[in-house]
């Protein structure tokens, strides 16, 4: 049987690339601390990186979608990063541990929309 946690949680603006790394990797490592072995995260966690652009880029969907594409390769590290911690609390607790961040919203000709998940443990 696989623990699975789905996370929701409100939307606030992380102005700062530390602020957003701390929430997601807090929620993350709670969600490992509780025992889940997956982890869904919303589609909207990666779009929150809109909170790091000017005011009045991050009030425009398709100026945002563009504005943190330079942002991608670095998120995508923070999710794998993340992952692997969370597959470390999963094994100190013998159990097999996957996370998932979902998808993040890119322009076209960038990076593709994709799941990053952990090295399962066994």
């Amino acid at each position: 049987m696989i623990t699975l946690a789905a996370c929701q949680y409100r939307i606030d603006l992380l102005e700062t690339w530390d602020a957003y790394a701390a929430h997601l990797t807090s929620l993350c490592q709670q969600a490992a601390e509780q025992g889940a072995q997956l982890l869904l995260l919303p589609e909207y966690a990666g779009l929150v990186l809109s909170g790091q652009l000017p005011a009045a880029e991050r009030a425009d969907l398709h100026a945002s979608i563009a504005g943190i594409q330079p942002l991608l390769p670095r998120w995508l590290a923070l999710c794998e990063q993340i992952a692997r911690t969370a597959t470390s609390t999963c094994s100190r607790a013998r159990s097999r541990c996957w996370t998932t961040m979902g998808n993040t919203a890119t322009a076209p000709g960038c990076l593709a929309p994709r799941a990053v998940s952990a090295v399962r443990t066994s």
